[in-house]
């Protein structure tokens, strides 16, 4: 069951693009019949990889409000579609299931083709209106030896959207335990979806800890892409690349990797 990941971040700068999914069954927003979640994802996956992005991340971004058991509905359903996906994709696959369902993400992404995870509770417990995310270190590294898993963990530290469970909890400490557990990059946010977070911060990071792969992971656009790829491995960029719609705009997905390219 091993994969070797295509994220080269040690090497280059790696844009990656976010498929948010539709409400999934059993959602409170699930409506769309299910062969049409599927088709949308297509479509915005194709728009990604058309539009030259390195990689992209398959989440169920609209199975809001989240829990931290994702049920088995979910579970096959990601699973499904991460596997057609992956037929298609001639870029490196990312699984994120919300919120904080790292073991399964681990299982989902090594089974089915996916190259990477993204954990946004590695070496942190959260808590939000998800409730409480405890820790998933432990139970995504025992996963990925009984697997023998080749996928990356990329590892958010004080993500957005939640608040740390026990306090005196730091960054600096938490990048630290995500690598010393077995990450192989953090991701760094700002409060929300679609806010960046300050690039002085992610300068600092960098000082600090200059071996350690860096990703930003929120509101990154053309107009501030090269700025954070400088003091980064990486960015994730969803909000940005959708057209009015809510669909993965090619045109946008373009006119951002040219800015990265600069």
């Amino acid at each position: 069951m091993k994969n070797d990941s295509g994220l080269k971040l040690q090497s280059g700068k790696c844009v990656i693009g976010m498929v948010h999914l539709q409400a999934l069954p059993t959602a409170p927003m699930y409506k769309e019949p299910y062969s049409n979640i599927f088709a949308r994802a297509r479509e915005d996956l194709l728009a990604l990889q058309d539009g030259g992005a390195d990689a992209a991340i398959i989440e169920n971004f609209h199975d809001t409000p989240y829990c931290t058991d994702c049920g088995a509905e979910t579970l096959v359903a990601m699973a499904n579609i991460v596997t057609r996906l992956r037929e298609v994709a001639t870029l490196p696959l990312g699984v994120n299931i919300q919120f904080g369902c790292g073991r399964e993400e681990i299982a989902v992404a090594t089974l089915c083709g996916a190259d990477f995870i993204r954990c946004e509770t590695f070496a942190e417990s959260r808590g939000g209106s998800f409730g409480a995310a405890p820790a998933a270190a432990a139970a995504v590294m025992r996963a990925k030896k009984q697997l023998n898993s080749g996928c990356m963990i990329l590892a958010d530290v004080n993500v957005k959207h939640s608040f740390p469970v026990y306090s005196g909890q730091n960054i600096d400490a938490s990048i630290q335990e995500s690598m010393d557990l077995g990450a192989d990059a953090v991701v760094v946010t700002g409060l929300i979806t679609g806010k960046s977070p300050e690039l002085g911060d992610i300068k600092s990071l960098k000082d600090k800890f200059p071996h350690v792969p860096v990703i930003i992971g929120s509101g990154v656009k053309s107009e501030n892409i090269k700025d954070f790829l400088r003091h980064s491995q990486g960015v994730i960029v969803g909000t940005s690349l959708k057209n009015s719609g809510g669909h993965v705009d090619i045109g946008k997905v373009r006119e951002l990797m040219a800015a990265a390219r600069l």
